[in-house]
C-alpha cells in the first residue's frame, strides 16, 4: 500500500474511533497541555534505488488556545546516501519555525493534523540549497493524556535562492512519539 493511501486510512480509523467515544465535556490531551515535545524519523528512498536519506526530526511547539493552533520549531538531520556522488555519504541540518492545525484538540483517542513549515538548510549541502519548505498530514494517537504516537505523511522542497541553484522534493511517511507536559 502506498505511504499516502495508509496515512488516510490511519488517519480515518483514528478519527472514527475518536468521535463516537469523544466526550465533550471531558478534556482532550491537547486542550489541557501548553507544550508538545515530538520525535519522529523515516527513510526515503529514490532515483531507481540509487540513493536514500533517512531524517531524524525533533520538535517542540506551544499549543494555543483550546489547542487546534500550535506554534513552534524544529529541527531535522538528514543523511543522504547517494552513489552518483563522489562522497556517497553527506548530511544536511535543516532548523526553522512550523504550524500545525489539530483538528480535534478535545478528543482523548485521536486527531488528525496538518502542518507548514520552513527552515534554513546547513551542512554538506548548504553550497546548493538555501532553504526548505514542508507541509505534512497525519494523525495523533493518543496513549494516555500526555502522549502519542504520531505519522505524518510530508512534501519537502529544498530550494536554493540563486538563479543556477538546484531544488529537490521529497516525499515520506515518518513515525514517531510525542509527549505532553505543562498541564494548563
Amino acid at each position: 500500500m502506498r505511504p499516502a493511501a495508509l496515512l488516510v486510512v490511519v488517519s480515518a480509523l483514528g478519527m472514527f474511533a475518536a468521535g463516537p467515544t469523544a466526550r465533550p465535556a471531558a478534556a482532550g490531551t491537547l486542550d489541557s497541555r501548553r507544550c508538545e515535545w515530538a520525535f519522529d524519523l523515516n527513510y526515503t528512498g529514490s532515483n531507481g534505488g540509487s540513493s536514500s536519506t533517512t531524517d531524524v526530526r525533533f520538535a517542540w511547539g506551544y499549543l494555543i488556545g483550546a489547542g487546534y493552533s500550535e506554534l513552534g520549531l524544529n529541527g531535522t538531520y538528514q543523511r543522504v546516501k547517494d552513489d552518483r556522488f563522489s562522497d556517497p555519504d553527506t548530511s544536511l541540518s535543516i532548523v526553522g519555525p512550523f504550524y500545525t492545525w489539530n483538528w480535534t484538540p478535545r478528543a482523548t483517542r485521536a486527531t488528525g493534523l496538518v502542518t507548514i513549515g520552513a527552515g534554513a538548510v546547513a551542512g554538506d549541502f548548504s553550497d546548493i540549497y538555501d532553504y526548505s519548505l514542508e507541509g505534512s498530514i497525519g494523525v495523533k494517537l493518543f496513549v494516555g493524556d500526555s502522549a502519542a504516537v504520531t505519522a505524518r505523511y510530508f512534501f519537502q522542497s529544498l530550494d536554493s535562492n540563486s538563479a543556477y541553484g538546484d531544488s529537490e522534493q521529497l516525499t515520506g511517511l515518518a513515525i514517531g512519539i510525542a509527549l505532553y507536559t505543562n498541564r494548563k
